[in-house]
C-alpha cells in the first residue's frame, strides 16, 4: 500500500479503514456530500488521522489530511464565525485543499447575530449586505472562493425579549439576498423555531436559498422539519448535526470527550438523514451533510455511519439526474 509524505518529508501511515472509506465512496451517489463540522480533534487518531501524528501536525496539516479522504467531501470552517478570516489565512486553506474541494464556511457573527457575543452590544451589521460584503465576502473573493461550497448563515438565538417577527425576518432576508452576489451559495440556519415561517421559506425560495435542516438544542428534529411543506427551498439541500433537542453543549462535550467513539448512537436522527437523502435522490437535489462530535460522540464514524445508510437505501443508480 502506498504511503503518503504529508510531514516534515516523511512517510506517515496510511489512514485508519482508508480502504473501506474508497469503496464506500465510490458507493455513495457524487451528489451526496458527507463531512465534518471542522477537523481539529487530537481524539480522531487512529480512527480517522494517522496514530503516530501529532497534536500540533493535526492543527498545522490537518486540512490538507482530511481532504485526502474521498468519503468526506466537504468540511466545515466554524472559525470565520468568531471574527472575519483574513485573505492570507484563507489562502493556507486553499493551499491545502484540492481545486474546487467545497467547504461550508460559516458567515461572521457581525452579520448573523443581532448582538455582538463578545460585547453584548446590538449589531450595527446585522444582515447587512454592505458589511457582509467588505468584511466577508472580499477576502474569500480574494483567496477562496473555488473552495466555497456553501456560505452558512447560522443565525444566533435571539432573545425573547427582542424577538423579531418572522415576517420582518423574512423580509431582511428578502433584501439581504437581492444584493448578495450570485456567484455563491448561501444557505439560513434558524435557532429560534417560531421564525420558522411560510414568509421565511418563501423568501429564500425566492433567490434559490438553502433552508438549513439543522439538528440543534431548540430546533424540531429533521424529520419534523422535513414534514413542513416547502421546506426544501433550493436545489443543494444542507444538514446540519449538531446537537439533539433538549440537550446542552457544555455537558455534551464532558460526555463526548475525547471524541474517539461513538458514546450514544442516534438512530432517529440517522434514519431522519437517509429520508432527506431519498428525497433529493427523487426531487434531484444535490445534498451536504455535516456533523458535529456532540451529536453521537465522534463526527467521522457518524459520517461513516450515515454513509452506509445512504448506499444502502439509495445507491448511485436511483439518483435523478
Amino acid at each position: 500500500m502506498k504511503q503518503l509524505v504529508l510531514f516534515s518529508g516523511r512517510a506517515e501511515p496510511e489512514l485508519p479503514e482508508i480502504d473501506a472509506d474508497r469503496a464506500l465512496a465510490r458507493e455513495l451517489a457524487p451528489e451526496v456530500r458527507l463531512g465534518t463540522s471542522t477537523w481539529t480533534f487530537p481524539g480522531w487518531r487512529g480512527i480517522f488521522y494517522p496514530r503516530e501524528i501529532a497534536e500540533r501536525e493535526i492543527t498545522t496539516r490537518g486540512l490538507h489530511l482530511y481532504a485526502q479522504n474521498p468519503l468526506f467531501r466537504t468540511v466545515g470552517i466554524d472559525r470565520s464565525y468568531y471574527a472575519p478570516l483574513r485573505s492570507e489565512e484563507l489562502a493556507r486553506y486553499r493551499d491545502d485543499l484540492p481545486d474546487g474541494y467545497g467547504c461550508a464556511m460559516k458567515v461572521w457573527s457581525g452579520i448573523v447575530a443581532r448582538r455582538d457575543p463578545h460585547t453584548g452590544e446590538r449589531s450595527r451589521s446585522f444582515l447587512d449586505p454592505r458589511a457582509f460584503e467588505d468584511h466577508v465576502l472580499a477576502p474569500i473573493e480574494r483567496s477562496f472562493s473555488r473552495n466555497v461550497g456553501v456560505l452558512l448563515l447560522v443565525l444566533s438565538p435571539i432573545r425573547a425579549e427582542e424577538r423579531m417577527d418572522p415576517a420582518e425576518l423574512a423580509e431582511r432576508l428578502d433584501r439581504f439576498f437581492e444584493e448578495a452576489p450570485r456567484s455563491f451559495r448561501y444557505a439560513v440556519e434558524l435557532r429560534n423555531p417560531e421564525l420558522l415561517s411560510r414568509a421565511y421559506l418563501d423568501a429564500l425560495a425566492r433567490h434559490g436559498v438553502t433552508h438549513v435542516l439543522g439538528l440543534w438544542e431548540r430546533m424540531p428534529t429533521i424529520g419534523r422539519q422535513l414534514a413542513v411543506p416547502k421546506i426544501l427551498t433550493a436545489p443543494l439541500v444542507v444538514c446540519r448535526l449538531s446537537i439533539r433537542p433538549g440537550e446542552r453543549y457544555e455537558e455534551r462535550r464532558r460526555i463526548c470527550a475525547p471524541f474517539d467513539k461513538i458514546v450514544s448512537p442516534d438512530e432517529e436522527s440517522r434514519g431522519d438523514v437517509v429520508e432527506v437523502a431519498k428525497r433529493c435522490a427523487h426531487e434531484g437535489r444535490s445534498l451536504m451533510v455535516l456533523v458535529n462530535n456532540k451529536v453521537e460522540g465522534s463526527a467521522p464514524l457518524t459520517v461513516r455511519a450515515l454513509a452506509r445508510r445512504i448506499v444502502a437505501s439509495t445507491g448511485r443508480a436511483s439518483w435523478t439526474k
